[in-house]
């Protein structure tokens, strides 16, 4: 069973259908279009302490609901007032249109104005927006503080902050501009919190900003992974030269002879994921390559391109990993482990989630994924240490599996 709790270990009352929460009309309708019969685990727990104005820190893997669930709650929230009245901060310019488009399909029959602020966004366009006063404003904290500090995204009526992806938000260089963002808010301001992962250096932070949070687990590490069967191919002792050939082997192989329809492989540095693009191509096989060094609109179109089956094979490193949404999703390949040890050489903390971050692309909306490890025999002892971490199984690829 999920751990539900108040910060104070009492259970949070489970909502298990939609009539339960009084919702607006037009917003129960757009629930029910969009085939929303039951809410989903996060959303039985979450929604109702965000609609009693509670802070709340939650954890739930991506595609279980939980964008809808603080969509929900904030469409449900908002007033007939012509003000910007909630603030989304996520930390890439595709999860907040992901973010926006969701939420905008939860509205489609409301009069909500929701604009996106984020880098690759037309500056100008993005003020003329802000001069309508939407809504709800879902944004990347750079942006967002250049909007503020500019005077054109107005904060002081906001009633409703929402920190997805907090982890990640809560750590690296997302730290310093928060801290700008929170001056300028009001004091007395609900938040709420969404993340597949906590580390405790992050929850740490979070207990710091949150006043008396419901804290809600509904999908624990070992939880977000029985959704998705994990392999690994064994391709032996790794050869002293040219490592990756047994590897691009593997997955011209497992392309050409497992019917593979789209899949998303997975390196650990952009120059591996240019080099297995660039090979896959000059062998016939459509692919297409994504990481942080893309511009913002150069990743979007190659996204863009991977949705309508244009490529094949999604090439693309951990660092951009949280940013794909693939609805129809079903296959990750990683070709590279990700780091799995506290430190590493630098004695810098490595992150123990990006194995969970990756594979999570696959399986999402409830639907069977599956997902299969390239390794040479010294990275079975990763392969192991992964295993006792989430106390899951990843097993011997099978020959006779369809992977299409």
């Amino acid at each position: 069973m999920a751990q539900v709790f108040y910060d104070n270990e009492t259970k949070v009352k489970e909502y298990r259908n939609w009539d339960e929460y009084d919702l607006k009309e037009k917003l129960l309708e757009a629930i029910f279009a969009l085939g929303f019969d039951k809410p989903s685990e996060i959303q039985k727990t979450a929604i109702a302490p965000l609609l009693n104005g509670r802070d709340v820190r939650a954890q739930a893997q991506s595609g279980t609901g939980k964008t809808a669930t603080f969509g929900i709650a904030a469409l449900q929230k908002i007033t007939e007032k012509r003000e910007t009245q909630v603030l989304i901060l996520v930390s890439t310019r595709e999860i907040a249109e992901q973010n926006a488009m969701r939420i905008g399909t939860l509205a489609l029959h409301m009069p909500v104005n929701i604009t996106v602020l984020a880098g690759g966004c037309s500056v100008e366009t993005t003020k003329k927006q802000l001069k309508e006063m939407p809504e709800i404003v879902v944004g990347t904290p750079g942006r967002v503080l250049h909007m503020i500090q500019d005077g054109f995204l107005l904060v002081s009526n906001l009633s409703l902050l929402i920190i997805d992806e907090a982890d990640e938000m809560l750590s690296k260089g997302f730290k310093e501009q928060l801290s700008e963002i929170f001056a300028y808010l009001p004091k007395k301001l609900q938040i709420g919190m969404f993340s597949a992962t906590w580390e405790d250096q992050e929850m740490e932070i979070a207990n710091h900003i949150l006043t008396d949070p419901v804290v809600i687990d509904v999908k624990s590490d070992q939880q977000a992974l029985k959704g998705i069967d994990q392999f690994y191919i064994n391709l032996g002792q790794r050869p002293p030269t040219s490592a990756d050939v047994p590897k691009l082997m593997a997955l011209i192989d497992l392309f050409q002879f497992k019917n593979i329809a789209q899949c998303i492989v997975f390196v650990n540095t952009r120059n591996k994921a240019k080099f297995v693009n660039d090979y896959l191509r000059n062998k016939g096989i459509p692919s297409d390559v994504i990481h942080a060094e893309l511009e913002k609109n150069e990743r979007a179109q190659v996204l863009e391109r991977f949705r309508r089956g244009g490529s094949r094979m999604l090439i693309a490193t951990g660092l951009v990993g949280r940013g794909i949404d693939i609805q129809h999703l079903s296959l990750v390949i990683n070709f590279d482990i990700p780091k799995f040890t506290d430190t590493d050489i630098m004695g810098k903390r490595t992150d123990k989630s990006n194995y969970l971050h990756r594979i999570g692309r696959a399986g999402r909306f409830g639907r069977k994924g599956i997902a299969i490890n390239l390794v040479f025999d010294d990275e079975l002892t990763v392969l192991n240490e992964i295993e006792e971490h989430y106390t899951t199984s990843i097993s011997p690829l099978p020959q006779n599996i369809n992977l299409s």
